[in-house]
């Protein structure tokens, strides 16, 4: 389906200028950062603040110079024993990760511990059907000193995958972020990059069959013992756009003054020799102070989890979670906590190829409440978790529909914090959508929209969305998942997989549908990639085959127990779902743990196609 062609707006003169000027010429007090590691992990202003892989490093650096305690942290208490289940594709769940990595040989996986892999990134080639996935892997890092990314990839639309280790760097730090690229037929990865004392943000790039990863370059080069921290990458790929081919990469940077550690923003375009020219980066974390004087825009408190995404005329969106100070005053940035009792979402628009960005509405009421149940019982760093000691970063999630609506996928406290005489419920996932319009000063949110539909005091966290792509001959599909506790209503630690579907872009929603078909306990490895760590968030993919099928790919990271011949195993690996969905609209889904529970409703009486068939057409591999 043609994407409509739209008039792009603009504020009026002087408004359009501040705009601009907020981003290009905001002073920034580049302040290098004399921490040693043990120092950045135990500063208040900084160590909560780290992603995962950032933290590991930092402590792996840290207890090679004598410095931190040995931690004592075991799992979250199990709430059942986990059915064994086949190392296999079990029926519309198959592994995406090889949890036999390495046997049978000195090196076998199972025979260890920290092997979990966590924070799922993925893109697909829409022609040929290729997968390439990226992800954290403690084991790896651990035992094979190949650095904390791996990988795996499909050639049939992810009805299987192959393992292909590690990306090859020993430098790579985790956080992985993949897209593919129009323009070259080529997948491109951001990850961490460790040279020295410091932590850079990285480039690899792997061929339309994606059986090997391949370092291009910097994307951005840290100065003296500075940080880059949990980058996001997203990619132009409308014909139709001005930045078409335009790569965008966001972040976090632990270099400058504490506080503020700015989220930052650049974009790559061809070099003309195999490699990149990279865009004077741009502080994202500032905002409006009307309340100033004079009015100015200033720096953000407290952020984290920048998530960008690409409209079909070459926009550029940018959302990540705050933590606000508490008084309200912009000039006492010092006052602000990851434990703060309020979160909010703030989200930036750039219609200049990422020159410049403009502040949206935020879909986040200020009075939300900041979802986590303690403190995480670290050595290291001060952390908000859930139940059973598991992390949480409620940062948001959003993407572009083919029509240029904004979808935003979030997480709060939705009955207050029981700590200050709210109710008992910790967390849930919400839904926004924001309608296109050429003013992006009059553009509003539509009112918000619960997910979960559950009524126990359960945890639901960790949403991610996709959107139609604009070659769909259906524009409308939307689809949210989550984890969800709601199955172990006593301990509230076990967790499914659940999915919500919209077909008319957003407005109306199916109810929700369990996709596991076995209840997971709750892995932590004690070692990993950081302090009660189960990973900071995942993708999932629309793509659209022909002229009547949707393929929805959702991944997550599963802890349930599986048999090998070194015995049963308990620790988190890739999984992913293929969901069929053409044009048919699902009537509700399945809480028996049997995928045979699925029913729709067809305008055409035609079958479900739960699953996936591998693509017949499409271009020849490389």
């Amino acid at each position: 389906m043609s994407t409509t062609a739209r008039n792009r707006g603009s504020l009026g003169a002087a408004k359009a200028l501040a705009l601009c000027l907020c981003t290009v010429l905001l002073p920034v007090a580049a302040i290098a950062q004399d921490l040693s590691p043990c120092e950045m992990l135990l500063d208040p202003t900084i160590g909560p603040y780290l992603s995962g892989a950032l933290a590991l490093s930092l402590w792996r650096d840290c207890q090679l110079q004598g410095g931190g305690k040995e931690q004592n942290q075991a799992p979250g208490e199990q709430a059942q024993q986990p059915l064994a289940v086949p190392l296999a594709v079990e029926r519309a769940e198959t592994l995406v990760n090889d949890p036999l990595w390495g046997c049978p040989g000195t090196n076998c996986e199972p025979t260890y511990a920290n092997r979990g892999q966590t924070e799922i990134s993925a893109a697909v080639d829409p022609v040929s059907g290729t997968m390439c996935v990226a992800y954290n892997d403690a084991f790896h890092w651990f035992h094979e000193g190949a650095g904390t990314a791996g990988f795996s990839s499909s050639w049939n639309w992810g009805a299987s995958f192959t393992d292909r280790g590690s990306i090859g760097s020993v430098e790579s730090r985790g956080d992985p972020s993949m897209v593919w690229r129009a323009v070259d037929d080529k997948f491109y990865l951001a990850n961490l990059y460790q040279a020295t004392s410091a932590r850079h943000l990285g480039l690899w790039r792997a061929g339309d069959a994606c059986h090997e990863l391949t370092y291009v370059g910097l994307i951005h080069q840290q100065q003296f013992s500075g940080n880059d921290d949990k980058e996001m990458m997203a990619v132009d790929n409308a014909l139709t756009s001005p930045y078409y081919g335009r790569l965008y990469v966001v972040w976090k940077d632990f270099y400058y003054a504490s506080p503020p550690q700015p989220l930052m923003s650049r974009y790559g375009v061809d070099d003309g020799a195999g490699g990149f020219t990279w865009s004077t980066p741009i502080v994202l974390s500032t905002h409006w102070c009307a309340t100033c004087t004079p009015p100015r825009y200033v720096y953000e408190e407290c952020q984290q989890g920048a998530w960008p995404a690409v409209g079909p005329n070459g926009e550029l969106y940018v959302a990540h979670v705050e933590w606000p100070d508490p008084d309200g005053d912009p000039g006492s940035l010092s006052d602000c906590s990851i434990f703060a009792d309020r979160i909010r979402i703030r989200v930036n628009l750039s219609t200049d190829g990422g020159n410049s960005f403009s502040e949206l509405p935020s879909p986040m009421s200020l009075a939300s409440n900041n979802p986590y149940d303690h403190e995480c019982p670290s050595t290291i760093a001060t952390l908000p978790v859930l139940n059973g000691d598991m992390r949480i970063l409620a940062s948001p999630q959003i993407t572009v529909g083919a029509n240029g609506d904004l979808h935003a996928v979030y997480s709060y406290d939705p009955d207050g914090r029981a700590d200050a005489g709210g109710g008992p419920d910790v967390i849930d996932v919400f839904y926004r959508r924001l309608p296109y319009g050429p003013n992006p000063a009059l553009r509003q949110w539509e009112p918000e929209v619960r997910l979960s539909t559950d009524t126990t005091a359960t945890d639901q966290y960790y949403p991610t969305i996709s959107a139609s792509p604009a070659n769909a001959a259906d524009a409308n599909v939307v689809v949210a998942a989550w984890y969800d506790r709601r199955h172990d209503p006593v301990s509230n630690l076990s967790f499914d997989y659940y999915v919500r579907i919209s077909f008319d872009g957003g407005v109306t929603w199916r109810p929700e549908m369990r996709l596991t078909t076995q209840t997971s306990p709750l892995w932590l490895d004690p070692d990993a990639v950081a302090t009660c760590y189960h990973g900071d968030y995942d993708q999932q993919l629309q793509v659209a085959v022909g002229l009547d099928d949707r393929k929805v790919h959702l991944f997550w990271s599963d802890d349930r127990q599986y048999t090998t011949p070194y015995g049963s195993k308990v620790d988190s690996n890739v999984r992913t779902i293929v969901l069929s969905v053409g044009a048919y609209l699902f009537t509700d889904g399945f809480e028996s743990g049997d995928t045979s529970a699925w029913t729709v409703t067809l305008p055409s009486g035609a079958a479900p196609k739960l699953g996936q068939q591998p693509h017949k057409g499409g271009k020849r591999r490389r």
